[in-house]
């Protein structure tokens, strides 16, 4: 399946575009070939999902993204994704991640394995008979598969251009990376549809929009402090 994530505080193309990419995929709930999942934030019991931003107020407060930006993220995605992904077995998942959008990513392989211990609690272990003589068993952890690690921005417009992919409207307004509505902003120099930044690096600036105010390049779904610690000191 195709797995994305509704924080239930996106922009409004952001969800107009969930409607063009399944209507353009031909992407039908339970379909056999290819099925798009949105998830949704959960509840306090981490498994019930939270409906409506009027909901998520209730449960967590209207400012739970600002004051706890780390639980944030705990009940709005990697929670979500994580529950998903045991539900559908997932062994490997698929990223879109570049090394080029720089901050952490600039370390990055193309294939990882993610010990189950680096990432939220993860009932799925539990689940797998574990083989103490491979360290990479599916009890112990899952592969992350990020294809387009060594392109860069304008190679990714190109392919975007060349094979008319639908995109959301919102990076012909001049964004270049999207999340949520409170925490994105326009990059420090905008430019549409991938158009080289004047006298700039694209690549350098795309995420420079993101995490307005919270200090911080990744919402900490694809954080592994670990892991990353330790390819710095070797560089």
């Amino acid at each position: 399946p195709i797995i994305t994530l509704d924080t239930l505080h996106l922009f409004p193309e952001s969800y107009q575009y969930y409607d063009t990419v399944k209507n353009h995929f031909h992407l039908q709930k339970n379909d056999d070939n290819l099925e798009l999942i949105i998830t949704k934030p959960v509840g306090r019991d981490g498994k019930t999902s939270i409906a409506s931003v009027e909901d998520f107020d209730r449960i967590y407060g209207a400012n739970y993204w600002k004051e706890q930006p780390a639980k944030y993220t705990e009940v709005t995605k990697t929670t979500p994704l994580k529950n998903a992904m045991n539900q559908h077995q997932i062994q490997m998942w698929i990223t879109g991640r570049r090394r080029s959008q720089g901050g952490d990513r600039s370390f990055m392989d193309v294939l990882e394995f993610e010990p189950y211990k680096t990432m939220i609690d993860d009932n799925h272990a539990n689940n797998v008979d574990a083989d103490d003589n491979d360290p990479f068993h599916p009890s112990k952890g899952r592969w992350k598969l990020n294809p387009l690690a060594y392109w860069n921005y304008q190679q990714v417009w190109a392919y975007i251009r060349q094979y008319n992919i639908p995109y959301n409207p919102l990076y012909d307004r001049g964004y270049t990376s999207l999340g949520d509505v409170m925490t994105t902003n326009l990059p420090q120099a905008a430019s549409a549809n991938g158009e080289n930044f004047v006298g700039v690096d694209a690549d350098a600036l795309e995420r420079s929009g993101r995490f307005v105010g919270l200090n911080r390049t990744e919402c900490g779904l694809h954080a592994h402090i670990e892991k990353i610690t330790r390819q710095k000191q070797e560089a």
